[in-house]
């Protein structure tokens, strides 16, 4: 997620769902729109809001 642009937190949980938060509104966005459905490390990227 870091290519999406400044993260503060991030944990993946047991089952592989993970929480990613980003410092700027700006980053989060972006990463909503550029790695939703990309593939990172076998698992799949997928938002929910």
């Amino acid at each position: 997620m870091r290519e999406a642009g400044d993260v503060c937190y991030a944990d993946v949980h047991k089952d592989g769902m993970g929480i990613v938060e980003f410092i700027r509104k700006e980053d989060m966005e972006y990463a909503l729109r550029k790695l939703d459905d990309t593939k990172f490390r076998s698992h799949e990227v997928r938002w929910w809001l």
